[in-house]
């Protein structure tokens, strides 16, 4: 059994200029939503309406949390999100589920707003990532 930990090696990474800056953000969807669901779990979530994008908190400061990464992930099906956390210079904390047949990752680091190219922002790409087994 795996292990919902993945650690995403920030290795082969290639130069900030090479931005995914021509996304269509409209397609790239939550990595859970690739899971294989059991099918009541699954019509559940498809009858629940999403909430907002903060529920029961306050939007962060701007920069405030440094150690957070999104990554977009590059797969077969399409482009997924999923969060991480940068737990030292070089490797990035996420789940498991999320590097499930995965070829490549975006991290977006320093970001406010993921979706948006932001000065504070620093991206790169890796093809580089162990998932820990069990």
């Amino acid at each position: 059994m795996k292990v919902f930990v993945g650690l995403l090696a920030l290795v082969a990474l290639v130069s900030a200029d090479h931005l995914y800056d021509d996304i269509d953000w409209t397609t790239v969807r939550p990595a859970h939503e690739r899971l294989q669901l059991p099918e009541n779990i699954r019509k559940l979530a498809e009858q629940s309406k999403p909430l907002g994008r903060i529920v029961g908190g306050t939007e962060a400061v701007p920069n405030s949390i440094p150690s957070m990464a999104a990554l977009l992930l590059t797969a077969a099906e399409g482009i997924f999100l999923c969060g991480g956390s940068l737990i030292s210079p070089s490797f990035i904390l996420t789940a498991a589920h999320c590097l499930d047949g995965v070829i490549q990752v975006q991290v977006i680091l320093g970001a406010h707003r993921w979706n948006e190219l932001e000065g504070s922002q620093i991206r790169r790409f890796t093809n580089s990532f162990t998932q820990h087994q069990a």
